[in-house]
């Protein structure tokens, strides 16, 4: 059974736990020193599991970026190994998510893979013709696919963001096979502004 947790290093002095977790919340607030209870030390981990994610072989949860709120984001992969995305708040409280049109098979579902300081996440969706879309998902919870202009709509192709900066501005690459003259490219970067 693989289980991903996150693990973060806390690089300031004894501080209180960051987190009142979920009862049904697998968080444990342990001290690099073994021991147990009162305020999260140095050199400390939280750790924690998504409520759905899957126990079998490759299943599990994975944190993909944490923002400068300690605000962390990432995916969970269920039974049958579907991706799933999930958002966990500085203050413990993890929400799950799945982007609009995301697929239901093995290796489809939703991908977010960075969060800003506003808390919008961005990754892709894979849909169930296993083809790549972008999107965001706001702080409130509301998710907006899109497609780079030109984007290949086919198996394994697409588009796929990869960061947003804090201003809103979304990064990423997409597929699309061209050629000029003799140099032939099938991916390409874009930037997408914050108004889309």
């Amino acid at each position: 059974m693989l289980r991903t947790t996150l693990l973060v290093y806390l690089a300031i002095g004894s501080i209180p736990c960051l987190a009142q977790d979920r009862t049904n919340d697998s968080a444990r607030h342990v001290p690099a020193n073994g021991s147990t209870g009162g305020p999260l030390a140095q050199n400390s981990f939280i750790t924690f599991d998504a409520p759905n994610a899957g126990t079998g072989a490759m299943e599990g949860t994975a944190s993909a970026n944490i923002n400068g709120n300690g605000d962390v984001t990432g995916l969970y992969l269920s039974s049958g190994n579907v991706s799933h995305g999930f958002v966990r708040t500085s203050n413990g409280v993890l929400t799950e998510f799945d982007a609009p049109g995301a697929g239901s098979l093995s290796g489809q579902g939703t991908f977010p893979l960075n969060i800003n300081s506003n808390g919008t996440v961005v990754g892709f969706v894979a849909d169930s013709n296993s083809t790549y879309h972008g999107f965001f998902r706001l702080a409130n919870g509301v998710v907006t696919n899109f497609d780079a202009p030109n984007a290949d709509q086919s198996v394994g192709m697409g588009t796929v963001a990869t960061s947003i900066n804090a201003s809103g501005v979304v990064v990423g690459t997409y597929k699309h096979y061209g050629c000029n003259g003799n140099v032939c490219t099938d991916t390409h970067g874009f930037v997408r502004a914050a108004n889309g």
